[in-house]
């Protein structure tokens, strides 16, 4: 535990577990990627909070890294890996405009780049659906709201 306290303090950015399974290194040292094509609208979202999926057969996908980066600077903010049920969920950032960029550790799949605007206002409870595929020239994950 000792470890982990001296790392959090050491680091410029906030590592967070998001369930029982273990993070590994990478999502640690994750950098800020951007492969759109075309940016999407900024999902408007109460919370940064869903789940990840293989687009070619909708079946959930492990060993994902779940970073957000504030949108003007593209500094990393916090980082999360999927907990025991592949969902994720970056709790207590402040209202804003983000990018929410998730990565497979072994790097499959295309990084999914996320506009994400946080209001705590908004009445729905929508979640972040993440659909991984493969990387390919004009394909790349992407994100939408679901309930």
């Amino acid at each position: 535990m000792l470890k982990f306290v001296l790392l959090i303090a050491v680091l410029p950015f906030t590592v967070v577990y998001a369930g029982a399974q273990k993070m590994p290194k990478e999502c640690s040292g994750m950098k800020y990627e951007h492969r759109n094509m075309i940016d999407p609208l900024p999902l408007l979202v109460k919370t940064v909070a869903g789940i990840i999926i293989d687009d070619s057969d909708k079946s959930l996908v492990s060993n994902i890294c779940v970073a957000v980066f504030e949108e003007g600077s593209k500094k990393l903010v916090k980082v999360v890996y999927l907990d025991v049920k592949n969902n994720f969920r970056l709790s207590n950032l402040p209202e804003g405009s983000y990018r929410v960029v998730v990565k497979d550790v072994v790097g499959f799949f295309c990084p999914a780049n996320i506009p994400v605007k946080i209001d705590r206002k908004i009445s729905h409870k929508k979640r972040i659906v993440v659909h991984m595929q493969p990387s390919a020239i004009d394909v790349c994950s992407f994100g939408e709201l679901a309930e």
